[in-house]
């Protein structure tokens, strides 16, 4: 074929670091270049850190590794794969984002004493939760097993815990 014959300059894309052993073959020649090609893998992810981005050969095996930051979880790429850590074969320039969400986290709520509390349950991570104590006649409030006396009380849920609330018999002054 005519236009075969004419091509005059050939570039030839091989997988970076490779350059040497395609010359050794005599590809690329007189007429020609060897050119080596990276791709990028870009990863993004919010509440999180992911190791694996950069620069890579064609076919070159990768490792993407997900850590979440504290109160959230891994829940798949946005491909669709739930691996953690995962291997993708570089095939080209390519973007993984990584799925967060925040941890559920268990808030027990204890009466030490005869009273009532509320505020127990299942939470997401930085949620804010109202805790009640509320004593039975005769008695009163005293405070929280960690000191605070506010009641109610609001905290920032960050991770299982537990919240007592102390009642004690109430005195009261009588004057006759």
């Amino acid at each position: 074929n005519d236009s075969f014959n004419q091509v005059t300059n050939v570039t030839i894309n091989v997988p970076q670091g490779s350059e040497d052993e395609y010359a050794k073959l005599g590809i690329g020649g007189n007429s020609g270049s060897i050119v080596s090609k990276a791709y990028t893998i870009k990863t993004i992810g919010d509440n999180c850190s992911i190791k694996g981005a950069g620069a890579y050969s064609y076919k070159q095996e990768v490792e993407l590794h997900v850590t979440p930051n504290t109160g959230y979880y891994f829940v798949r790429w946005s491909d669709g794969n739930t691996d953690n850590p995962r291997t993708i074969v570089v095939l080209g320039n390519a973007t993984y984002e990584a799925i967060m969400e925040k941890g559920d986290y268990q808030i027990n709520v204890v009466a030490d004493g005869q009273g009532t509390v509320t505020g127990k349950g299942t939470y997401k991570y930085q949620d804010e939760v109202t805790l009640t104590a509320t004593p039975l006649e005769g008695y009163i409030f005293d405070k929280w097993q960690d000191g605070s006396t506010d009641n109610p009380r609001k905290i920032i849920v960050e991770g299982n815990a537990t919240y007592t609330a102390t009642f004690k018999i109430g005195t009261y002054n009588v004057t006759l």
